[in-house]
């Protein structure tokens, strides 16, 4: 009775020191609930306290044996890095591949970038792109992207502007900053379209707001950029916002002079002028289409 008692203390012990997720994740998963799997592998992936990279793989492969599409794809990363496995290639490729099949549109890029890397077989050539085509067809940003760059540089395929163009903005869509700054740079250029800066800062905002830092960049340094902004009638009400003085402005913009208002006024800690008298000038300079930096704003007062 008393080693009945000691194994049960032992059992609630441990399950009372396991997180409340994991508990139920397990309960799930075991009542065969796939998703809870998935789950399951990666709160012991993620989780510093209870990390265990071989019950990430142990209920990952679960799921997948199960059908599950992220199951198999987390195999495959498993594998690929050699996380609770010893590294292996070719059998990640193997869970990628499955998990593309099952409709995970992220493996099927992963399977394009193992075919593309192939050189020298034009079989890999066409598996790659057809892989691409299919991560693309499954809302993979990443799939998009790469074909979009394909089409624009003539990498394996004929040289497509217009081809680029359509792929791009789909990952633009997908929320991909790279392909909606290529997106800019097209429009900016004048490569498959024709020269529009209106459209061309719309989108170097959009990849801005999306983390692409040289689109910010772009946006705050590039004089031609900001003596072609695009009228006020033009931009979208969420883009604009109340100047305290001087009318509208662009969202970027306004980002643009509060950081570099703030700047230059608690560096200089200048006389005179009101931290909001700072931000005026540098909207009236946007205004008058120069560059603004710390350094015009500064000399401009």
């Amino acid at each position: 009775m008393k080693k009945i008692i000691l194994t049960c203390l032992i059992i609630s012990s441990t399950i009372s020191k396991l997180s409340a997720d994991i508990v139920t994740l397990t309960t799930s998963c075991e009542h065969g609930n796939m998703r809870a799997c998935v789950d399951l592998g990666v709160e012991y992936y993620n989780n510093d306290k209870f990390k265990n990279d071989s019950l990430f793989v142990k209920y990952s492969k679960i799921a997948c044996d199960g059908n599950h599409a992220d199951g198999c794809h987390n195999v495959g990363y498993a594998y690929g890095k050699g996380i609770g496995v010893s590294k292996d290639i070719l059998t990640s490729i193997e869970y990628y591949s499955k998990s593309c099949n099952q409709g995970s549109g992220l493996s099927c890029f992963y399977v394009a970038m193992y075919h593309r890397n192939k050189t020298g077989k034009q079989i890999h050539v066409k598996k790659s792109f057809d892989f691409l085509t299919k991560s693309c067809d499954l809302n993979s940003s990443k799939g998009c992207g790469t074909l979009g760059d394909m089409y624009l540089n003539g990498f394996y395929v004929n040289r497509n502007y217009q081809k680029a163009l359509v792929y791009y903005e789909q990952a633009c869509e997908m929320n991909l900053g790279a392909a909606c700054n290529n997106i800019a740079f097209m429009y900016e250029n004048g490569y498959g379209t024709k020269k529009d800066y209106n459209v061309a800062v719309k989108y170097y905002f959009s990849a801005c707001e999306k983390g692409y830092k040289s689109a910010c960049s772009k946006l705050g340094n590039n004089i031609d950029i900001l003596k072609n902004l695009t009228s006020e009638k033009n931009m979208s009400k969420n883009e604009m916002q109340k100047s305290t003085v001087i009318s509208k402005a662009p969202a970027y913009v306004i980002e643009l002079c509060s950081t570099y208002s703030k700047t230059v006024f608690y560096k200089y800690q200048l006389r005179g002028y009101s931290l909001n008298d700072v931000y005026d000038k540098c909207i009236f300079m946007y205004k008058k289409g120069k560059n603004i930096t710390v350094n015009t704003i500064l000399d401009s007062l």
